[in-house]
């Protein structure tokens, strides 16, 4: 495993690099070998290892590195070659999942569990108390977060304060932070903070009559979900258009608007979508790439710092395909991942490029400048 970009909180694993360095050179996490899946937050990172433990590094200051205490880890080498993984309820996880401040754990029988910051009743217990900071609430005194009877578990989503789960029947459950109706309750109440929130009182999202949800996606204060039919449909804030609704009115937070919420425009058929903090792309069943709302540091990879989705005209066949050429053949995109303000793509021959800011190395360039 190699991360690049901002070390604030010794988030890079490297050990090598202290606290506020950054990296513009992709480089080793210290002490890891068997990575099978990673997640990035804001400020901290987490992998699963091929024996099903996960370790998390960076930032702890709300105990989501799952230690039992706010020590930051990774700005040592010593730090993290005496990194413990995180105690849980069962042995093996199937994945992990980091927002800013929490995280997230599928298991190996799709149930999960959720740690570190909870203000907002992000981690699904009923109530405001972080977990994972203090000693004896991992492993067994950590509680499922419950999803109703049965519910199991294919995809978690984490923005900044609030989570969405995919459940194998396709349908969408979220909870935490709803100031934006990033929950897509069509009101702005929090959920999962309280007693009696959670469980089959949390209800699902509604998608559309008898659609189903594939992929969900979640960063900032919006979601996004990818239907059966090979639309795509995105909710919450949309300060800068990253819904693709040609306007920057925020969706799911007012009476009757997701029912009413109409699926983006890409003039395809959608088999991913990722959101940024402030931008949203997707992935179309050719492998082209399209992506829209904020674009001051040039994440769209348009070649300008245009914004795109928040106004009329400007999506369906007038949103054109991210270009991506090699020396002789244009290359297709297998995957997309967003940051803040920038945005990186695995190709089909196993490259990757990244564009938008790269003040901190975030780009892997090994430069400051941005790109795209």
């Amino acid at each position: 495993m190699k991360c690049w970009g901002s070390n604030s909180d010794g988030q890079l694993g490297s050990g090598s690099f202290g606290p506020g360095v950054a990296s513009s050179t992709p480089t080793p996490v210290t002490g890891l070998s068997g990575v099978v899946g990673i997640a990035v937050g804001l400020s901290h990172t987490c992998a699963v290892l091929s024996n099903g433990t996960v370790k998390c590094w960076g930032q702890n200051s709300s105990g989501q590195l799952g230690q039992g205490n706010t020590t930051d880890v990774g700005s040592t080498t010593s730090s993290m070659l005496s990194l413990n993984h995180i105690r849980l309820r069962q042995e093996r996880s199937r994945a992990i999942y980091s927002g800013m401040g929490h995280t997230c754990a599928i298991l190996e029988d799709h149930k999960i569990q959720c740690w570190g910051k909870n203000d907002n009743g992000q981690l699904g217990l009923g109530d405001t108390t972080n977990r994972g900071d203090n000693s004896n609430e991992m492993g067994q005194n950590l509680p499922y977060v419950d999803l109703g009877s049965g519910a199991q578990v294919m995809q978690l989503a984490l923005g900044s304060n609030h989570t969405c789960a995919l459940l194998e029947t396709g349908v969408v459950k979220c909870w935490g932070d709803n100031y934006y109706g990033q929950l897509g309750k069509d009101n702005r109440n929090d959920l999962g903070d309280g007693s009696g929130e959670m469980g089959s009182s949390l209800t699902a999202i509604n998608l559309g009559t008898s659609r189903r949800a594939l992929k969900i996606s979640s960063q900032g204060n919006t979601s996004c979900a990818v239907l059966d039919n090979g639309t795509a449909k995105c909710w919450g804030s949309n300060s800068n258009g990253q819904l693709g609704q040609g306007s920057t009115t925020t969706l799911g937070d007012g009476t009757g608007e997701m029912a009413a919420l109409l699926a983006i425009d890409l003039n395809g058929y959608v088999i991913d979508v990722q959101v940024g903090s402030y931008h949203t792309c997707a992935i179309l069943d050719d492998n082209s790439l399209k992506c829209w709302g904020k674009n001051d540091e040039g994440q769209l990879g348009y070649g300008n710092i245009t914004q795109l989705g928040d106004g009329a005209g400007e999506m369906g066949s007038s949103l054109l395909t991210v270009s991506l050429r090699a020396v002789v053949a244009t290359r297709t995109v297998l995957s997309v991942s967003l940051g803040n303000a920038h945005t990186c793509a695995l190709l089909n021959n196993h490259s990757v490029k990244c564009w938008g800011k790269g003040l901190s190395g975030q780009l892997g360039s090994e430069s400051s400048a941005n790109l795209g």
